[in-house]
C-alpha cells in the first residue's frame, strides 16, 4: 500500500485513537487535499529530525496509518481535521509526491493478541483497565476522555488508548508502537503508569507534611 506520509517531531499515533492536527503548510495542505479526493488515509510518524519542504524526511520505521473522519476546511486552504487511526505500519522506501510532501510504501503489522478466553487474561485485562482508571484520575486530575476506558473496550483498544495518554516522552511512547504482542505493551504501558502513580503518592505526601510556613521546621 502507498498512502502519504506525515512527520511530526512530537507525535506518536496509536490505533483505535484519535488526533486532532490543524493542517496549514502549503505541503501537508496539498497532502491532505489529495487524500481527500481518495481513500482518506494518512500515516502519521514520528520525525527523527525536522527537515524544510521538499528535503526527504527522516523518520522512524513504524507509524500508524489513520483515515480522515472529520475535514473542516478553512481560509487559505487550511484544514482542521481528526483521524482515527486504524494499524500499526512499517514504513518503506519513500516516494516525493506533488506539493513537497512524500508519500511511502507500508505494510501493515498485525498485533499478537492474548486470548481473553483464558482466565488469567481476563484477570489481567480487568487489572490493567483498573490501572488507567487510577492514572487518569490521580495522575491526569481526570485530564483524559475517561469514556475511553470501559469494560466493553478490546484490550488493544484500552491498551493503545492509555499508551496515547501517558505522560512520557516521544521517544519513549514510540518503543511502546514498535511493541508488536499487545500483552507486552500492556505490561510496559502499566509499569509507566505504576511508577508515575507511585511518584504523584509521594509528591502527595511530601505536601501533606510541609509546614504552612515554609520557615518552621
Amino acid at each position: 500500500m502507498i498512502a502519504p506520509v506525515f512527520p511530526l517531531p512530537n507525535v506518536v499515533f496509536f490505533p483505535h485513537t484519535f488526533l486532532p492536527l490543524h493542517i496549514f503548510e502549503p505541503r501537508y495542505r496539498a497532502m491532505v487535499t489529495e487524500a481527500l479526493s481518495g481513500e482518506r488515509l494518512i500515516v502519521m510518524v514520528l520525525a527523527r529530525e525536522v527537515r524544510p519542504p521538499g528535503v526527504e524526511p527522516a523518520i522512524h520505521a513504524v507509524g500508524s496509518v489513520g483515515r480522515i473522519e472529520v475535514a473542516e476546511p478553512l481560509p487559505e486552504g487550511r484544514f482542521n481535521i481528526a483521524l482515527e487511526g486504524l494499524a500499526r505500519v512499517a514504513v518503506g522506501h519513500l516516494i516525493p509526491a506533488p506539493g513537497q510532501y512524500y508519500s511511502a510504501e507500508v505494510s501493515v503489522l498485525v498485533d499478537a493478541l492474548p486470548d481473553l478466553q483464558d482466565p488469567q487474561i481476563a484477570e489481567r485485562k480487568a487489572g490493567f483497565l483498573l490501572a488507567a482508571r487510577r492514572y487518569g484520575e490521580q495522575v491526569l486530575c481526570g485530564d483524559y476522555p475517561a469514556e475511553i476506558l470501559s469494560d466493553a473496550v478490546p484490550y488493544d483498544m484500552l491498551v493503545n488508548r492509555a499508551a496515547s495518554f501517558l505522560r512520557v516522552s516521544v521517544r519513549e511512547k514510540q518503543d511502546l508502537l514498535c511493541i508488536d504482542d499487545v500483552g507486552e505493551r500492556a505490561a510496559a504501558v502499566e509499569r509507566w503508569m505504576a511508577e508515575q502513580f507511585e511518584s504523584h503518592q509521594a509528591i502527595e505526601r511530601f505536601a501533606r507534611r510541609r509546614p504552612a510556613n515554609p520557615g518552621l521546621n
